[in-house]
């Protein structure tokens, strides 16, 4: 895994959570370029941009209403960060019904399961054992799964459950660096340990978190011959490669093939919670030293 570093803060700089400046450099046609990123809370006027996220991490053809669930992260505003650039854009920068382009660059945020049953609880419950079963997992995991899935997830009494389960929402543009997922993760846990305190539908004091990572298969003709174990598979948000260490299971299902060397799969990652933390401890230290 290649060395990145984040740039450090000054002490003295009084930025607030939720508008946190961060200068990036960004790959666009083959050049670097500086762009500043700044936080914000999830809004009605992001929908959009949103979904288009949602749609790289579950593919048009989910079913899985994504537009429902963009609403439904955009509900919980209290949990969650988008990235956007700072400067907005000029006037010759519009969309087609004339309003000004405002792209979302990337979303972190944690999506309750362990709420009262409704159309996309369930649905996103059925996606995912689904998944899991059509899997090469062994039996043990499928049914280790299915157990966790089965004792977190739609009930009408949520406080009944014996697990608390987190869906994790982690997507970005191609060209934006893992660096700045780093403080949304931050900022993420700090919101959940808030919502904790406060009475809400669903429930926010998480047991496990479930993260969908966007992987590569790359064949051995594609790899120049190298097969060895481990080494055909690439994280598309390299970030998601440390939570992977710390996974209490994983499995991985196909989104589609393309015609030549490389398949483009999900691992689903479920994570106890001291994992989680684990895990971002780690990109923390990897990313700042």
């Amino acid at each position: 895994m290649s060395d990145r570093k984040v740039k450090k803060q000054e002490e003295d700089e009084d930025v607030s959570s939720e508008e946190e400046e961060e200068e990036q450099m960004v790959v666009e046609d083959g050049e670097e370029i500086n762009i500043d990123f700044e936080g914000f809370s999830l809004c009605d006027h992001d929908h959009d941009g949103i979904k288009q996220l949602l749609v790289q991490q579950f593919s048009l053809s989910s079913e899985v209403n994504l537009s429902q669930l963009a609403d439904a992260l955009i509900t919980q505003n209290f949990i969650g960060s988008i990235l956007k650039q700072s400067e907005m854009p000029s006037i010759d920068e519009e969309s087609d019904d004339g309003s000004a382009v405002d792209e979302v660059f990337a979303l972190v945020t944690c999506y309750s399961l362990t709420r009262p049953k409704d159309e996309l609880c369930d649905s996103l419950q059925k996606y995912l054992i689904q998944k899991c079963k059509e899997s090469n997992a062994s039996n043990e995991t499928k049914q280790k799964f299915k157990q966790i899935m089965d004792t977190s997830t739609c009930d009408s009494d949520v406080n009944s459950r014996a697990n608390c389960l987190g869906f994790v929402c982690n997507e970005r543009f191609v060209n934006v660096p893992p660096q700045a997922s780093l403080p949304m993760f931050q900022k993420l846990l700090d919101e959940i340990l808030e919502a904790k305190k406060h009475k809400h539908r669903a429930r926010f004091d998480f047991s496990h978190f479930l993260i969908l990572a966007k992987t590569i298969h790359l064949s051995s003709s594609a790899m120049n011959g190298k097969s060895s174990a481990g080494e055909d598979l690439i994280f598309q948000n390299a970030e998601e490669e440390f939570f992977a260490e710390h996974a209490l299971l994983n499995f991985d299902y196909k989104v589609h093939s393309q015609a030549d060397d490389v398949t483009k799969t999900r691992r689903a990652l479920l994570l106890e919670r001291d994992g989680f933390e684990q895990a971002l401890a780690k990109l923390t230290e990897h990313l700042t030293t």
